[in-house]
């Protein structure tokens, strides 16, 4: 909890710009909260695994809880593969199949704000994803502010290519 990481220029080659979750105890369920990524430039995304494929991400896995985490004046200028964002609370058959990593669903994501994000447009993203993907999981009060792909503000999930899943509850972009 408690967690700032700011003033970055971040370049990934096969690997997560920011993250947050997954890992945990399912037989001592933690939260994680209070996490902000603030003032970073992400010059270049690269990453070709499903689970993991966003520039901005967050995954409730192992019976984790994950609350209030803050993604603030991110400029992403390039997406070689991935995604700009992938918050997931739940259990996939990608992380049943790994079970030694992932042994439970996570209980959650409440309170998720994304403001001021730029992506310059540059590269070929894939559909971002807000869901909940399991029964007893949801992600909740995710807030999408000033949101900007291509130099044009976005305000709507279809015009930012987030495909919203079932279990969210709250969603607001504007």
């Amino acid at each position: 909890f408690d967690i700032t990481a700011r003033n970055l220029t971040i370049w990934n080659d096969v690997a997560h710009s920011l993250f947050v979750g997954h890992f945990g105890d399912p037989d001592a369920p933690r939260t994680i909260s209070d996490v902000t990524f603030e003032n970073i430039n992400v010059v270049n995304f690269d990453e070709d695994d499903p689970m993991w494929d966003g520039v901005m991400s967050i995954y409730s896995g192992n019976a984790t809880l994950i609350k209030n985490v803050v993604f603030s004046d991110i400029n992403v200028h390039r997406i070689e593969e991935g995604r700009l964002f992938n918050i997931v609370a739940g259990q996939t058959k990608l992380t049943i199949v790994s079970a030694q990593a992932n042994k439970r669903p996570g209980r959650g994501i409440d309170g998720v704000t994304i403001r001021n994000i730029s992506f310059d447009g540059d590269g070929m993203p894939g559909r971002s994803i807000i869901s909940g993907l399991a029964p007893g999981t949801e992600v909740r009060n995710v807030r999408i502010q000033n949101l900007r792909i291509g130099g044009r503000r976005v305000v709507s999930a279809a015009a930012a290519g987030i495909d919203i899943g079932p279990e969210v509850k709250n969603f607001t972009i504007h």
